[in-house]
């Protein structure tokens, strides 16, 4: 999932079927390297995010 915001898109994790962000509410820029503007946001994803997804994978099999 993507929301606009002033022309920089955010992005969320889909884990389990539902649209999350990190877990520490932490993201990063991802910077489109012919403008070398920021372009979109993305969740900062650590360890206990990774956990959670995998779960809801296995649980999902």
């Amino acid at each position: 999932m993507a929301t606009a915001v002033s022309s920089v898109t955010q992005y969320k994790m889909l884990i389990g079927g539902e649209w999350v962000d990190a877990s520490s509410g932490q993201t990063y820029d991802s910077m489109n390297p012919y403008t070398g503007q920021t372009w979109a946001q993305m969740p900062d994803a650590q360890a206990e995010d990774v956990d959670r997804a995998v779960q809801a994978a296995r649980k999902a099999v």
